[in-house]
């Protein structure tokens, strides 16, 4: 693969964007399994921070001249196109409480899951469209 190929904004964003969502599905899949689990507690995934941060126009970089002590040093340090943007896991607010303590509202869970599909449908599509117009670049035009 070409070095630095996809690390433009929009594929950073995309791939952040489906990282969470696939994420995000597993935990309403757990959330759904543990409907009749006494005391369970609901878990949310919160990656939007994450993918706005991923999204924002970044500066164009100063040409400074980076100093180390150690020729290994700069080898060694991770880029911010390399580094996992965080993908929370968090205690879901309770919108029910049930007897048995279990937080889970599996109507809440059923719309997540919903709109998480659709969302993941669509962000393939985005992803799709843009591979499309690299693979047109390539092909120039031709099939």
């Amino acid at each position: 693969m070409i070095p630095g190929l996809f690390r433009d904004p929009t594929s950073r964003a995309l791939r952040l964007a489906l990282d969470g969502l696939a994420r995000r599905q597993e935990v309403i899949a757990q959330n759904i399994a543990n409907v009749d689990t006494p005391q369970y507690r609901a878990l949310a995934v919160r990656f939007e921070e994450a993918l706005a941060q991923a999204s924002a126009p970044r500066p164009a970089p100063a040409t400074l001249a980076l100093q180390t002590t150690h020729p290994d040093h700069r080898r060694r340090m991770a880029s911010p196109e390399t580094t996992p943007a965080p993908i929370q896991v968090v205690e879901a607010e309770p919108t029910r409480w049930r007897n048995d303590e279990n937080t889970v509202d599996i109507d809440r869970e059923m719309l997540l899951l919903a709109q998480t599909q659709l969302t993941y449908e669509t962000v393939v599509q985005a992803m799709t469209k843009t591979l499309g117009w690299l693979r047109t670049a390539i092909t120039e035009g031709r099939r």
